[in-house]
């Protein structure tokens, strides 16, 4: 979800944002709605406020890595295939 998260989020903003910094932005963005919405989820899925609560620990350790891989990879493949550079 960060990997993508963060191509979509750092394409639209377009040249404007074409830098590392932006891309971390972009998955701490990604996460933080992927952690919203997974807790949303886990309250309705065990029906109460504090299941929601308490899945976010472990959302939060997911989005922390999802967020560094995400950017580390999209970096990876930035230069490897320079086509995907923004101009």
């Amino acid at each position: 979800i960060a990997f993508f998260g963060t191509h979509v989020i750092h394409f639209k903003a377009g040249k404007k944002c074409n830098s590392t910094v932006s891309r971390i932005i972009s998955a701490v963005v990604s996460e933080m709605i992927m952690i919203t919405g997974y807790s949303i989820f886990a309250g309705f899925m065990y029906g109460s406020v504090q299941s929601a609560f308490l899945s976010i620990p472990e959302n939060m350790a997911q989005g922390i890595i999802g967020a560094v891989v995400s950017v580390v990879l999209y970096e990876a493949v930035l230069k490897r295939v320079p086509v995907l550079k923004h101009k």
